[in-house]
């Protein structure tokens, strides 16, 4: 049973930072765009 509450709080985290990551990856990449300009 631990194993299943762990398996779902894991998914739960990852579908919760995969949009934050995505969003600072783009403004990451954003930034170091206008600093290449």
């Amino acid at each position: 049973m631990a194993k299943l509450v762990g398996a779902r709080d894991m998914y739960v985290i990852r579908t919760w930072i995969a949009p934050v990551l995505a969003e600072l990856l783009v403004r990451g990449k954003r930034t170091v765009d206008e600093g290449a300009i």
